[in-house]
C-alpha cells in the first residue's frame, strides 16, 4: 500500500460517525527524546495521530481540541517544529517536512495543516514573524566578520600612528590600508553586514505601534515595565554557549504573561534598542553592554602597541 493511501486509511479509521478528515500530513512525533514516524490529521473535534513503522501502523490516538497553546517554528531547511500544549497539561511535538516524495501534494497538505493550527491557536497570532506588519529585527549572523574587519581597520590605524611617532616621520599609508586583500576583507564584511541587517536573516522580533512580537508571543507596550539589554561572553556563561547567544533583551513585565514575570528575546541586536526607544521613548532600557564595548575598543589599541614596539 502506498504511503498516501495508508495515511488516509489510518486516519479515517479514527474518525467518529459525525466527523470528516479535514487534512492529513506525514511527519515525526517526538516523545521523551524518541522519534516516531507517523501520520497526523484534524477532524472537527480532534487531532488524529497514527504512528507507522515500515508499512504497518503501530499505534493510533485521538487528542480532543482542548488546546492551551500552540507554537510553530520553521527551520532553515524547511521543516516545521510544532509544539501543542493541551489543557490537561499533556504536550505533543511534531516535526513536519514541507515536501516529501512519499506523499503526493504534501506541501499543500502542510499549509492546510498550519492554517487549521492558526484557527485553533488561543493567542490568534501569526505563527511566522514575516507575516506581522512592523519593523523586522533580524539576528546579526555576521557579527564575527564585522568584528574582524573592525580589528583589522583599528589595528592598522593605531599601528600607523605609533610607527610614525616611534620613527619620527609619517609612514606610507599604503603599507597599512591600501593593500588589496585588506580592502576586500573590509568591504566584504561591511557588505554582508548591511545585507543581513536590511534584507536577509532570521527575524527574531517585530516591533510596531502595538508592541513586540516574538517566538509566537505578543507583549503590548503597556505590559512592559522596563527592559534590560545583556551581552555575555559564551565562555563566561556556558549555559548559553550551545545557542551561540551573545546578546539578548530581558523584558520585565507589569503582570505575568505566558506564566512568567520576565520574558527574553534571544539574539536581539544592539541597534534594535533605538527602534524600541523611537516607538516608546518613556520605556526604561537598562544597558549592560558598556564593559563589553570598552573591551572591544581597547583590544586593538593594546595589540597595536605590542606589535608596533615589539616587532
Amino acid at each position: 500500500m502506498k504511503y498516501d493511501e495508508m495515511m488516509i486509511k489510518s486516519l479515517t479509521e479514527l474518525l467518529k460517525p459525525d466527523e470528516t478528515l479535514r487534512c492529513s500530513v506525514f511527519g515525526v512525533l517526538t516523545q521523551n527524546k524518541t522519534f516516531f514516524k507517523g501520520f497526523f490529521g484534524f477532524s472537527e473535534n480532534a487531532l488524529l495521530i497514527a504512528l507507522v513503522q515500515g508499512e504497518k501502523i503501530i499505534s493510533t490516538n485521538r487528542f480532543p481540541l482542548e488546546i492551551h497553546s500552540i507554537s510553530v517554528r520553521r527551520e532553515l531547511l524547511g521543516q516545521y517544529i510544532i509544539n501543542i500544549s493541551f489543557n490537561d497539561h499533556s504536550h505533543t511535538e511534531i516535526k513536519l517536512f514541507s515536501q516529501t516524495s512519499a506523499i503526493k501534494n504534501h506541501k499543500d497538505n502542510v499549509e492546510k495543516f498550519l492554517d487549521i493550527l492558526s484557527e485553533l491557536s488561543p493567542e490568534k497570532l501569526p505563527f511566522f514573524l514575516k507575516d506581522v506588519v512592523g519593523t523586522k529585527i533580524r539576528m546579526q549572523h555576521f557579527i564575527l566578520p564585522i568584528s574582524f574587519a573592525y580589528f583589522l581597520l583599528a589595528s592598522a590605524s593605531f599601528m600607523f600612528i605609533l610607527d610614525s611617532l616611534k620613527n619620527g616621520f609619517i609612514q606610507p599609508v599604503s603599507e597599512y590600508f591600501y593593500s588589496l586583500p585588506a580592502q576586500l576583507i573590509i568591504f566584504s564584511c561591511i557588505l554582508v553586514f548591511l545585507i543581513n541587517r536590511f534584507l536577509v536573516g532570521i527575524t527574531v522580533c517585530v516591533i510596531n505601534e502595538k508592541g513586540l512580537y516574538f517566538d509566537n508571543k505578543f507583549v503590548p507596550w503597556d505590559k512592559i515595565k522596563s527592559a534590560e539589554y545583556i551581552i555575555e561572553i559564551p565562555i563566561k556563561h556556558p549555559v548559553h554557549r550551545s545557542k551561540l547567544e551573545f546578546c539578548r533583551i530581558k523584558l520585565i513585565l507589569r503582570e505575568n504573561m505566558y506564566g512568567k514575570s520576565e520574558l527574553e528575546i534571544e539574539h536581539f541586536p544592539l541597534y534594535a534598542i533605538r527602534k524600541i526607544k523611537k516607538m516608546q521613548p518613556q520605556l526604561k532600557v537598562k544597558n549592560k553592554v558598556i564593559p563589553g564595548i570598552i573591551i572591544l575598543l581597547l583590544t586593538p589599541i593594546v595589540l597595536s602597541f605590542i606589535l608596533a614596539f615589539c616587532i
